[in-house]
């Protein structure tokens, strides 16, 4: 049975709208803030409009609502920060940082004398490629042996070492 309004419902602080026969989903407000708890199952949100966004808004106590994420439908589900200066954070500690600031891109690791570290598959096994030490500022490290620093379009300088010996190599000329 379908119950229409053609005025606005107002529904009094905790009351709950409850679905399923165990009350499994619910959604209600509490006086300070409001919920969407979902008991059972996964909880999907779908936007079932073609090529249409699914966008965040928050307002910051500026001038209203501004959108913060948007997953964009048109490139297949690309997650949004629209905005300079929006953080994004992973770990516990949001120890991982990503943001750009005036067209700046930063990586950043926020724990102290920690590394960033660049890993690759190299064909059978996940290895290091880049190695940025926290505890020695500005030491970039190519930690494999025999791992190349080519420096040249084509790769004309090559520095490395081998595991025994230091090689410095240029293959364009003598210089």
């Amino acid at each position: 049975e379908r119950i229409e309004f053609d005025k606005k419902a107002y529904i009094l602080d905790n009351v709950k709208f409850e679905f399923g026969t165990g009350a499994d989903l619910r959604i209600y407000h509490d006086g300070s803030n409001s919920s969407i708890e979902n008991h059972t199952g996964a909880l999907y949100i779908d936007n079932h409009a073609d090529d249409q966004d699914i966008i965040f808004r928050i307002d910051d106590g500026g001038s209203g609502a501004s959108e913060i994420m948007r997953i964009d439908a048109s490139s297949g589900g690309d997650l949004i920060l629209p905005n300079d200066d929006q953080n994004f954070h992973m770990g516990a500690g949001s120890d991982l940082r990503i943001y750009v600031s005036s067209d700046n891109v930063y990586f950043k690791n926020q724990t102290s004398d920690k590394d960033i570290r660049f890993q690759v598959n190299d064909g059978g096994s996940n290895i290091t490629a880049i190695k940025i030490d926290g505890s020695e500022v500005g030491k970039v490290m190519l930690p494999n042996d025999s791992q190349k620093l080519t420096i040249g379009a084509s790769g004309d300088l090559e520095i490395y070492h081998n595991g025994t010996d230091n090689i410095i190599d240029n293959s364009t000329s003598d210089q």
